[in-house]
């Protein structure tokens, strides 16, 4: 039976847009030219979520049930869902098999091309499962995958651009 994931949770929330974020946004197209992967890593308030609010991708809040792997690849499924044939992922992942779903939800992204997957809260997720996924993800040709996230921790073999990166200088600042 697949997992109810709340429609909610594939939304990117409603940001507010008084100040524009140009320094931090030149910051993750500049890791993304270095990295498929990119993590913002900071404290609440830093702008995580209204910095990913700028790049259109397809877009995944998680919660502390997705550190269930299968329930993590049941929120892509959703994700994606309408953007590739996925079928055979759900029916891979029914039978509780998440590592041939990881392989087969790969090869159904593939066409997709370029495109981003934003991951909101992916520290509420950690677990050694997840890490695999992401680890899978990171493969795929085409995909640049942006993490926000209050720890670097698993994700450090990504970009990682932390609290100092994120803060905002006099100027920005000035402009709230």
């Amino acid at each position: 039976m697949p997992y109810p994931v709340p429609a909610s949770r594939l939304l990117p929330p409603r940001t507010a847009k008084e100040v524009r974020r140009d320094r931090p946004r030149r910051q993750v197209e500049e890791a993304f030219r270095q990295s498929p992967g990119v993590v913002l890593a900071a404290g609440a308030g830093y702008g995580k979520t209204s910095l990913a609010s700028e790049f259109y991708g397809v877009y995944v809040a998680l919660a502390e049930e997705a550190k269930d792997p299968a329930v993590f690849l049941w929120h892509l499924l959703a994700a994606y869902q309408g953007w590739a044939e996925l079928q055979r992922v759900a029916e891979l992942l029914e039978a509780g098999a998440w590592p041939r779903a990881l392989e087969a939800l790969l090869g159904a992204l593939e066409p997709l091309g370029f495109h981003l997957l934003v991951l909101d809260e992916v520290h509420r997720a950690e677990s050694p499962g997840v890490l695999k996924v992401v680890q899978g993800l990171v493969r795929l040709p085409g995909l640049r995958l942006l993490l926000l996230s209050r720890k670097a921790t698993p994700f450090a073999f990504l970009t990682v651009l932390s609290e100092r990166e994120l803060a905002f200088d006099p100027e920005e600042a000035c402009q709230l």
